[in-house]
């Protein structure tokens, strides 16, 4: 009876929390397991032993998910089910595209087909029905949208070594190799000074960008865990640097090249701390960085000394300039605005500020400091508007 009342569950339709969507084709392949598991799910639909697989994104909005699956019962009805091919009486593997589409900045599958005319890349992200406890130790915890920094979260120095601490320095952590690590230049010596949005500090995930001998890479600490070193795929030098977490996707920015002055970036990803795929972006907008925040897996800004802060809603594809308001009033008093150097942004009260310095040639001061304007963004994500002045951070 209750086989008969059986609906079959459905993966088009089906919505995603993650944003990397690899990581909402996996998200939804997990959910869709479950319901595909147990005495009520009749033999032609039902998982037996689980299931093995690959996802890889191949472009526009598109994954290819190729899967081994376990059933309880390999007959045609299973087959025709999973879209598969049956392999040695025992498994089914099945090869499927799911599109991808947005609804509110929440992926959901649009659509499955068999087959699509289109070349794969080799990049991919095993997945199976059974997680290792040691990736699950490895992922990202979600922290989405990202939040203002606690000031109660901050790293400190003392007797050249590098602290962490979660209150306000009652207690401090050290961070092994930090200080030679963390801090050192070009010339190899040691510069404490870190430009905001190049590290995060928090009780779930701290982080790092370490530059050692022969290899760049993160250190990072997830929860009360031990620190740990992952190698990016390019060995980097000290410049500013940028580090953004969307939901389980980090986005690492950092110089690896440098002629005439300039310095040149390249932009990274990983959703497990240990592989990482380079994003590709217009090199127009990889020199000479001075604040990088990715809002999600579309959405990114930009901002560098020769084109200003740029906006991209394509994961960027595409670049648009975005413009920040100074009230006349203030125009009038200093002639033209000092604030022409975007330095870091960051969600507060679900609002995205912009801090904005003045550069290295800046002169304007209140009260022996050095100020910088803070704005909000408007009802469009390529205007910002003026809330006041303050003293610079950095």
């Amino acid at each position: 009876m209750i086989w008969r009342q059986y609906q079959v569950p459905k993966i088009s339709g089906q919505k995603a929390t993650q944003f990397d969507i690899s990581s909402a084709t996996e998200e939804i392949m997990q959910r869709y397991n479950k319901r595909l598991t147990g005495w009520r799910v009749p033999y032609n639909y039902r998982i037996g032993r689980g299931y093995t697989g690959t996802i890889s994104d191949i472009g526009n909005d598109t994954t290819m998910v190729k899967v081994k699956i376990y059933p309880a019962s390999l007959n045609r009805q299973a087959l025709r089910f999973f879209k598969g091919t049956a392999q040695h009486g025992q498994a089914i593997n099945s090869t499927t595209f799911w599109k991808f589409s947005a609804d509110n900045k929440q992926w959901h599958v649009d659509s499955v087909k068999g087959k699509l005319t289109k070349s794969v890349p080799a990049a991919r992200k095993m997945f199976s029905s059974k997680e290792s406890s040691n990736k699950q130790q490895e992922s990202l915890p979600i922290q989405t949208p990202q939040k203002n920094s606690n000031a109660q979260y901050r790293f400190l120095t003392e007797n050249k070594k590098l602290y962490v601490t979660y209150d306000g320095g009652k207690s401090k952590i050290e961070v092994p190799g930090g200080y030679t690590n963390v801090f050192r230049t070009a010339s190899e010596t040691s510069n404490e000074d870190l430009n905001s949005g190049s590290y995060l500090i928090s009780p779930q995930f701290t982080a790092f960008i370490a530059y050692q001998d022969k290899q760049t890479g993160l250190l990072f600490r997830l929860r009360t865990g031990s620190w740990h070193f992952s190698a990016l795929p390019e060995n980097g030098y000290r410049a500013n640097a940028f580090i953004s977490q969307v939901g389980g996707t980090l986005y690492v920015t950092y110089a690896v090249n440098r002629s005439l002055g300039t310095d040149y970036y390249e932009t990274v990803k990983t959703t497990d701390l240990r592989s990482w795929t380079a994003v590709p972006l217009k090199e127009t907008v990889l020199s000479n960085l001075s604040c990088v925040f990715w809002e999600n897996t579309r959405e990114c800004y930009y901002a560098s000394k020769l084109h200003g802060l740029q906006y991209s809603s394509d994961g960027g594809q595409n670049f648009t300039s975005v413009s920040y308001d100074i009230p006349n009033s203030f125009k009038q008093t200093t002639g033209e605005s000092p604030f022409n150097s975007p330095v870091n942004m960051y969600y507060a009260a679900g609002k995205l500020y912009l801090r904005v310095g003045q550069g290295e040639a800046g002169d304007y001061a209140k009260k022996g400091q050095l100020q910088e304007g803070l704005f909000v963004r408007s009802e469009t994500a390529t205007n910002f508007k003026f809330v006041k002045e303050q003293p610079a951070r950095d």
